[in-house]
C-alpha cells in the first residue's frame, strides 16, 4: 500500500485494517491487528504513541516474509 493522507486517525486505521485483513495472515496476527487498528481504544493508543515518536511501526508476517506497517503523523501535526 502506498503512503496516503487521511482526514482523521480513525479513518486511516479503518483503511489500513481493510487492506491488511484481506492478506493471508494467521489467525493470531489477524486478531492482533483487528484489535490494534479497530479496537475501542485504537486511535487513542496510536495518539499516545505519537507523543513519544513521529511514527508507529508494526510488523506483519505474510507467507514467511516480514513487512513493516508504518503509521505516521502528518508533518507539523
Amino acid at each position: 500500500m502506498e503512503p496516503r493522507e487521511f482526514p482523521t486517525l480513525p479513518a486511516a486505521l479503518r483503511v489500513l485494517w481493510d487492506a491488511l485483513r484481506a492478506l493471508p495472515m494467521g489467525s493470531g496476527q489477524y486478531d492482533a491487528y483487528q484489535s490494534l487498528l479497530c479496537g475501542e481504544d485504537a486511535a487513542e493508543t496510536v495518539t499516545l504513541l505519537f507523543d513519544r515518536r513521529p511514527s508507529v511501526t508494526y510488523s506483519v508476517v505474510i507467507e514467511g516474509r516480514t513487512h513493516a506497517v508504518v503509521i505516521s503523523r502528518q508533518a507539523g501535526a
